[in-house]
């Protein structure tokens, strides 16, 4: 569970912005949008508000960069691509400066923060705290890593070593067998983010809930009802077509997106109402 994502100095978010998703101690709803674990009280669902242009997309965008580069560091230690420090451009302060990205979390019933700051070429700091005992596993400035060997013995000297000025040091732990930093890494990995802002990520999202999630297809559906939009059915379906046989796609767009006999997925999501 997520207790909150912090981040600095990321596109058009220049100050601190911590988006918290722990309850307060207000009861109201509590059975229906409040979720226990581990002694703490998390929020179920959290809304954004704010007019349009001021940055709301942007949180998300910022998680989806922190898990796209705890997922694939080290594909960068090959590629060397630049990575993506997008920093606030409407200010000399921010310029020069790294861009900044902080979780709160429980895992196994310990609150664990990780985070990085990172600009174009390397990472320039990271860190992995237990907040019970304020303990420090490990903390990067630089190349310079150090780490707590009684408690975090998979930081050894020799990985420290290997590790590239663009890669984190937790993606080459977990590459390496280290259990609770491939235990960190797996937490991430299964966080889904779909944003409404994307159509694509949100259907793609939305079929592979109803082809494989029988449960919360039902649940969706049962909503649909209820709303008495006239619907008496969802169906959900996915098959290989030849790109020459897709519909509402211009032939000339065909041409310059699918090379001769390509095969791509078709998705359908079809809704039924009454006649």
């Amino acid at each position: 569970m997520i207790l909150n994502f912090k981040i600095k100095n990321f596109t058009s978010i220049k100050d601190e912005v911590v988006l918290d998703l722990q309850a307060s101690a207000d009861k109201s709803l509590k059975d229906k949008a409040v979720l226990e674990a581990g002694g703490m009280a998390f929020l179920k669902a959290a809304a954004i508000y704010g007019p349009n242009a001021s940055g709301k997309s942007n949180v998300l965008k910022a998680f989806a960069v922190f898990k796209k580069l705890i997922l694939e560091s080290l594909l960068r230690s090959v590629s060397k691509p630049e990575l993506p420090n997008l920093f606030f451009k409407l200010s000399s302060e921010t310029m020069d400066k790294p861009s900044f990205f902080e979780v709160e979390f429980l895992l196994d019933d310990k609150v664990h923060i990780y985070g990085f700051e990172i600009n174009k070429q390397k990472i320039c700091a990271e860190w992995l705290r237990q907040k019970k005992g304020k303990k420090n596993l490990f903390k990067r400035v630089g190349q310079e890593i150090k780490s707590n060997r009684n408690y975090f013995k998979e930081a050894t000297a020799t990985l420290k070593k290997q590790t590239a000025e663009n890669v984190l040091f937790l993606t080459l732990l977990a590459s390496n067998n280290g259990k609770l930093s491939q235990k960190i890494i797996n937490f991430f990995r299964n966080i889904n983010l779909v944003s409404g802002a994307h159509r694509g990520s949100t259907f793609d999202f939305s079929i592979r809930q109803f082809m494989e999630e029988d449960d919360l297809a039902q649940k969706i559906k049962n909503l649909i009802f209820i709303a008495d939009f006239g619907v008496i059915d969802i169906k959900a379906s996915k098959k290989m077509l030849a790109a020459n046989d897709i519909k509402d796609i211009p032939d000339k767009f065909k041409q310059l997106l699918f090379a001769e006999n390509k095969k791509v997925t078709g998705r359908q999501l079809k809704f039924y109402h009454e006649l």
